[in-house]
């Protein structure tokens, strides 16, 4: 429970924040229909409980829904993009496919989990690992960020295809 609010208030912050990027960052404005359907797999994502269902060794379920989930997503793809103009359609069904399962395990989970509010959350004691977590993600990122190489220039090798019988290379 105290993980699953922890998961709640980051959520919030980070859609305030994309929100306001939304806002007030004109070039974001054109594409606010393809973030705002690609930004709904931060909340499936939240709420997918795949952690859970491996703990509880939940296989067979989560197998099964993923499998119906991903094959109706490709299926959707087929049918439903056809051109570059069918971008919004391309992003719902590749979140379909990656994280469309998550809203039946919602339900599921009600199972393993009672939702029951209690006042007595003690959130601080997760602080500590969620600040490392985070602060060792975030190091490797910016690590990762500033040591990525510029691909080789072009160089000639000096090989040449053989000619062809009729003289041309």
């Amino acid at each position: 429970k105290e993980i699953i609010t922890i998961n709640i208030i980051s959520l919030t912050v980070s859609y305030i924040l994309f929100l306001t990027c939304l806002i007030f960052i004109p070039k974001l404005y054109e594409y606010r229909t393809l973030l705002l359907i690609l930004s709904s797999e931060l909340f499936l994502i939240t709420f997918g409980f795949d952690w859970l269902y491996f703990t509880f060794e939940e296989f067979s379920f989560y197998t099964v829904l993923s499998v119906i989930f991903h094959s109706a997503a490709l299926v959707f793809l087929f049918v439903f993009v056809k051109s570059p103009a069918d971008i919004n359609n391309y992003a719902v069904f590749t979140i379909l496919n990656s994280t469309g399962f998550y809203i039946i395990t919602i339900f599921y989970s009600v199972k393993f989990i009672d939702y029951k509010m209690k006042c007595n959350l003690e959130l601080k004691k997760h602080m500590k690992f969620i600040f490392t977590f985070f602060g060792t993600a975030f190091i490797n990122l910016s690590y990762n960020l500033g040591h990525q190489r510029p691909p080789p220039p072009y160089r000639h090798t000096g090989y040449r295809r053989p000619a062809q019988a009729d003289g041309h290379p």
